[in-house]
């Protein structure tokens, strides 16, 4: 949305709330399991729950878009209360970045998952290191690079296939 390749996010459950936490995590903690002379089973985690919404308004809050939410339940959207300088130059205030798309409710939603990590802590020595805001400024981040990349390689075949030097 940022860059102007999609006008809108469409999502489901704003209210969902889940334990959000990073790959690089749960991958220290599956080959700490894999060191221990026993197998056993263990709950990977971060301890924490926050909403679908909470995830939302952080992730465009670091790509400087301040969203408000107008609505609700499925008529519920997402609109752009005030940009910072670097936001995309296509948007204006007011204009709805998010909405509402039923098909993205699950048949048969949890409200809340959170999870408990105490026994990898205790026997694994094992607690998440990313935390909720840092795993997002890294997921926005990624994202946004490699998209700049990849309007970046479109722009060198657009050149290309005008016949222009790059």
């Amino acid at each position: 949305i940022k860059l102007g390749l999609q006008d809108k996010l469409y999502l489901g459950n704003l209210d969902a709330k889940r334990d959000w936490g990073f790959a690089g995590d749960y991958v220290e903690a599956m080959w700490l399991m894999l060191q221990q002379d026993k197998a056993d089973d263990y709950v990977v985690a971060t301890g924490e729950s926050h909403s679908v919404r909470e995830f939302t308004n952080l992730a465009f809050g670091h790509a400087g878009i301040e969203l408000e939410w107008k609505g609700e339940g499925v008529h519920e959207k997402g609109i752009v209360r005030s940009l910072s300088p670097t936001a995309a130059p296509a948007l204006r205030v007011g204009d709805t970045v998010v909405e509402i798309d039923p098909r993205y409710f699950r048949p048969t939603e949890v409200e809340r998952l959170l999870g408990d990590y105490s026994k990898a802590r205790r026997r694994l020595g094992w607690e998440p290191k990313v935390r909720f805001r840092e795993l997002i400024k890294m997921m926005v981040d990624a994202d946004m690079k490699a998209l700049e990349e990849l309007r970046r390689a479109q722009d060198i075949i657009r050149k290309l296939s005008n016949g222009q030097k790059v």
